[in-house]
């Protein structure tokens, strides 16, 4: 009901200004209860104080607890309007008629500023002020606000749980489900990448942004992306002499090294050169000589994701594994460095694309790998194939040769070098860059493969301990 013309102005400035700091209250606390994080919560509720439990029993229960604060808001809002419009419109009265206005248009005036007034005061003291310190310490406000908020709850409540109840009822037809969720929601991985690429340009973060988010990406990596594939292979002949054997790892210098019978789809174990320490091997002794020292070697399926190779590398306490296509033929081998590289530095063998728009990798790198980490989309609608050399021969219709040139997507795939049947090194440009010479720098290209029926990739130069290498004991050694 409208005032009456002697109802003191005064106190009904003093009651907008009252029911303004309740919507603030209520805004406050609907915001810090959304924005505080999950960890938070739980370090409140260890810490176990009174504020701290309130906090934490109102995150429980956000449902009641912002249908209360979304009903103070409602109820102080319209409180002021209604006792603020007649009082302000009758305190600005006098003012706008000493401008020598008719009544009628002085009243009009009068009631549009008193409107304007209120509406301001509200959103910038009852909403926008509130909402950002809210934002901004969330924590801080849940725990001050806790107190009068509990109450205010608890007056509310039997309101609140029959709004609830018919919101509920509403929503149940559509399919959605009221609760928590609806007002706290998880992040997604490509979310959270974002937010610590963010908070990396903010300065907020103490270590390489690429390094978490790499690990928050690391379960969509496969043994694939990381492998060594097997045209980089280093192998061992299991019909090799002690002398051959010998050349063999001084020309390639590892800890450990895949063995093989007729081919590299025939690999039977592995061999580590540590358990080659303390025995006198001549030249001239036959592969009886260290074949014994042969250990089993784990066999992985190419799609089995870094999560599950880890697992199985650890659960078996081995440090290389074997990695298989659907018909068991070889594709590569990784090693437990290789797992931890797709962690820090995925697909590291794939170089850098240079600022001309080149970039050489090879040729069993996945087309889902060159697009995740170069933004190179080369697979298409229609394509089947999941590596590049797959692509190439898609699209050639043929094995690819040296020096077949074809184009994707805007890019023309070169193929450099090959190896059986297979692309052992590509060369990518953009459509339109300019390629360097031979002689010059802009093209990095990765060393061609050597050939498999000698020496073929196998392990990354570190050394490790080999304890960790075998889920069996290790063979005796020669005194």
């Amino acid at each position: 009901m409208p005032l009456e013309p002697d109802f003191p102005i005064f106190l009904s400035i003093v009651a907008v200004l009252l029911l303004t700091a309740m919507q603030g209250l209520a805004v406050f606390n609907e915001f810090a209860l959304v924005a505080i994080p999950p960890t938070t919560v739980a370090a409140l509720r260890e810490r176990g104080g009174r504020l701290d439990r309130l906090v934490d029993k109102s995150v429980k229960d956000l449902d009641n607890y912002i249908a209360a604060d979304q009903l103070a808001i409602t109820i102080t809002t319209i409180g002021a309007g209604f006792l603020g419009q007649p009082a302000v419109t009758a305190f600005l009265s006098p003012l706008v008629g000493a401008t020598g206005l008719d009544g009628a248009t002085v009243t009009i005036v009068s009631a549009v500023l008193a409107f304007t007034f209120l509406i301001s005061l509200q959103m910038i003291f009852g909403e926008l002020v509130p909402k950002s310190i809210a934002l901004r310490y969330p924590e801080k406000t849940a725990r001050i606000l806790a107190v009068p908020v509990e109450v205010m709850a608890l007056i509310l409540r039997p309101v609140t749980l029959l709004l609830n109840g018919i919101g509920r009822q509403i929503l149940r037809p559509f399919g959605i489900k009221a609760g928590m969720a609806s007002h706290h929601r998880s992040s997604g991985i490509v979310e959270l990448a974002e937010s610590i690429e963010a908070s990396a340009k903010a300065g907020l973060l103490g270590v390489r942004p690429g390094t978490v988010r790499n690990a928050l990406l690391f379960g969509e990596l496969s043994a694939r992306d990381v492998m060594r594939p097997r045209s980089e292979m280093v192998a061992l002949a299991a019909d090799m002499t002690a002398g051959q054997l010998m050349d063999a790892a001084r020309r390639s210098p590892h800890v450990r090294y895949v063995v093989y019978r007729e081919s590299l789809d025939d690999v039977f174990g592995f061999l580590n050169v540590t358990d080659l320490c303390g025995r006198d091997l001549r030249d001239e002794q036959g592969p009886d000589a260290w074949l014994p020292l042969v250990r089993p070697i784990v066999a992985l399926f190419e799609q089995a994701s870094l999560e599950t190779v880890l697992a199985i590398l650890q659960g078996r306490r081995q440090q290389i594994a074997l990695v298989v296509d659907e018909q068991g033929g070889t594709e590569g081998v990784l090693t437990l460095t290789d797992v931890m590289r797709g962690l820090v530095d995925p697909v590291a063998r794939v170089q850098p694309q240079s600022e001309d728009g080149i970039l050489t990798v090879t040729g069993v790198e996945s087309l889902r790998s060159l697009e995740t980490r170069h933004g190179l989309q080369l697979s298409g609608p229609t394509t089947s194939a999941a590596t590049l050399n797959g692509l190439i021969t898609e699209q050639l219709g043929r094995f690819p040769e040296v020096d077949d040139r074809i184009e994707v997507d805007g890019h023309h795939l070169t193929v450099r070098s090959v190896g059986g049947n297979r692309a052992n090194e590509v060369l990518i440009e953009r459509v339109g860059a300019l390629h360097h010479s031979d002689e010059g720098t802009a093209v990095e290209a990765i060393p061609s493969a050597v050939a498999v029926d000698v020496i073929t990739a196998a392990t990354t130069n570190e050394m490790a301990d080999p304890k960790t290498d075998a889920d069996h004991e290790k063979p005796p050694r020669d005194r």
